[in-house]
Parts: C-alpha cells; structure tokens; sequence
C-alpha cells in the first residue's frame, strides 16, 4: 500500500478527484498516518471542488457535524445542497435534519424535512424511510395519519439491504403492531414491484 505521502503526490499529479478522497479517507479514518480530520477535509474539499457528490457531501457533513472545523451551517448547506441535488441520500438526509432541528432557513420546518426524507427514501436510505413512516403514525410534520403508507415504508427499511440491525428491530416492532390494521403482505408485495433494488431478497 503507498503511504500518504505518495498518494499526495499521485492526487496532485493526476488532480483526480478519487485520488484526492482516497488521501481524504486516510487522514479521515487513520489509515496508516495519524488520524486528522482537518486534513481529510482539505482533501475532500478539493475532490468536491473537482465535481465529486461523495466528497461535497463529505464536506457538508463535516461543516454541519463540526468535524475537523467549526460547525458552520451556512458552509453545510453550500456542500449538501448541489449533491442532494445529484441524488446524494446522505446530503438529503442531513438537510431533512437540518430543516427539522429549524436550521435550514426561516421558511424551513419539518414539512421540508419531510420533503428531502421522501426523495431519499425513494433512493433506498433506511434512516429516511423510517423518518418518513415515523411521520405516517401521527407523529405528524405536515403529513396526515396513514398507517397504510406508514406500514409500506416500514417495510421498505425492514427489506432494505443496507439497514442496521437497529433499524431492522425498529421496522420490525412497528410492522408487528400496524400488522392489526393494514395487509402487510400485500404492502410487501407493492414493494418489491416498486423498488427492487434496493431490498435484500
């Protein structure tokens, strides 16, 4: 395996914005030089400033957590916005808690936060469906109570191939209890029809 120093050189030489995360992820997760999360974000930046949705939002995140820099909403939302924009689940996710916790901007509320939980959804990410199926029980932000759609994406987290073992307990005891008032069968069935993909069959 190179050392950092040479990967360094090989991202300046080739300006390759993989070559640049791949010397992010090392300072980012302490692989094989001391773990520094400032430095992961200077490479990170320049691998999002050369076009990369992974490391805009890397980058986003990190000014939104306050990783490795002060926590800076502003910054956060530069980064997360355009790789929402291109379809990133993880920058959606992070503005659809953004608009929740009401740092979004002053128009933002949960019924925004909604809105990016949904696209992401869409996409396959797990936290998001049950952010969104939380939403279908009443514990409502914007949406009115629907067990139907909460049960169907539910299971959409249950089935997902990339749920936590957390998430698939949490999926799982709700499913048990709206099983009482929904055909979740059927709800199954709808899923793999619309988002095979994503699920672990």
């Amino acid at each position: 395996m190179s050392n950092i120093y040479e990967l360094i050189q090989k991202a300046q030489a080739s300006n390759s914005p993989q070559d640049y995360e791949e010397v992010a992820k090392m300072y980012y997760f302490g692989r094989g030089v001391q773990k520094d999360q400032a430095q992961a974000l200077v490479y990170y930046r320049k691998a999002a400033e050369l076009g990369s949705v992974h490391a805009m939002t890397c980058v986003g995140v990190m000014y939104y957590k306050g990783y490795g820099i002060a926590r800076n909403i502003k910054m956060a939302k530069q980064y997360l916005q355009p790789a929402a924009d291109r379809g990133s689940t993880d920058a959606l996710r992070n503005l659809g808690w953004m608009c929740y916790n009401g740092e979004y901007g002053f128009l933002a509320g949960k019924g925004k936060a909604f809105t990016f939980w949904l696209k992401a959804s869409k996409l396959g990410d797990t936290e998001s469906q049950i952010n969104i199926a939380t939403s279908y029980l009443g514990d409502t932000w914007g949406e009115e109570q629907n067990y139907q759609k909460a049960a169907f994406w539910f299971m959409c987290a249950y089935q997902n191939r990339k749920a936590s073992q957390d998430e698939i307990n949490t999926a799982k005891e709700k499913l048990d209890m709206l099983s009482r008032y929904v055909n979740l069968n059927s709800i199954k069935d709808e899923i793999v029809t619309r988002y095979p993909q994503y699920l672990n069959l």
